[in-house]
């Protein structure tokens, strides 16, 4: 038991837990919000109108024809190619990310671990849609899933999760 102290303490207390925070946390806040107050609030009013024009228009986001290769062996650490069909509904691709949501299945075909891999855009279609690919490596054996997903994306946003906003494919 003493041992154990002795050995974790150093690595479990509250110093090293504040200066997590301020390295994770309150650093890159306060960076953000200098960023953001510079020339008069103009980056903060910029993103804001981003904000806006997210919220109006993801509603309408649609994932289409997600597909991958199908070899006839895959063996761990194998890399898959995955597609998909993305309509941004007038969102710049820059403002959004595209990713390939995957991992280990349960029981139950739920996500038990889950990784994500970006995607980039390949083609644009004349009706707006964009063709979308990227590659994903299963690291273990059994049964393993995958989806795609669009994410907010924009450089003073701190937390692609914090507009509320994700846009998952739909089951065929």
């Amino acid at each position: 038991m003493k041992d154990s102290i002795c050995q974790l303490a150093p690595i479990y207390n509250s110093h090293r837990m504040v200066e997590d925070y301020a390295r994770i946390a309150y650093g890159p806040a306060i960076e953000n919000y200098n960023r953001l107050t510079l020339d008069g609030c103009l980056a903060a009013k910029n993103l804001a109108s981003w904000r806006m024009d997210m919220m109006t228009k993801w509603s309408n986001l649609d994932i289409r024809n997600v597909t991958a290769d199908e070899p006839d062996q895959l063996h761990v650490g194998d890399p898959v190619r995955v597609t998909a069909d993305v309509y941004l509904n007038g969102i710049r691709p820059q403002d959004v990310e595209v990713q390939i949501y995957s991992g280990r299945l349960s029981y139950d075909g739920k996500f038990a671990q889950r990784e994500t891999a970006v995607m980039s855009s390949e083609a644009t279609t004349p009706d707006g849609w964009y063709h979308y690919a990227g590659e994903i490596s299963p690291s273990e054996a059994g049964r393993f899933g995958f989806t795609v997903r669009i994410l907010p994306h924009h450089p003073l946003l701190l937390d692609s999760h914090s507009l509320g906003l994700i846009r998952w494919a739909q089951p065929a």
